[in-house]
């Protein structure tokens, strides 16, 4: 049997950068908006909170820089692989 090749089909998605603090509200409305759902679980040893985006497959934590995905659901991508990934698209 012949190995086949595959390429990943151009799509569009929307997606929003997680900055901690800085912009932990509207990231939290943006999923909470479209039908997903997150919580904050607190720091460790007084640290930093963690967003917490809650997936079919299990809860799954936002690191800082991650990217947030809206595809067919949401989904944090880190800043390395989002941007060899995707590129904006310009209207």
């Amino acid at each position: 049997m012949r190995m086949k090749r595959y390429r990943k089909r151009p799509v569009e998605i929307e997606a929003l950068q997680y900055l901690g603090y800085r912009n932990a509200d509207e990231v939290t409305q943006w999923i909470e908006s479209n039908g997903g759902e997150t919580r904050i679980a607190p720091g460790i040893d007084g640290g930093h909170s963690t967003l917490v985006i809650k997936t079919p497959d299990g809860e799954v934590k936002v690191n800082w820089g991650d990217w947030i995905i809206k595809d067919v659901k949401f989904q944090p991508c880190n800043r390395d692989t989002f941007n060899k990934t995707y590129e904006e698209v310009n209207r």
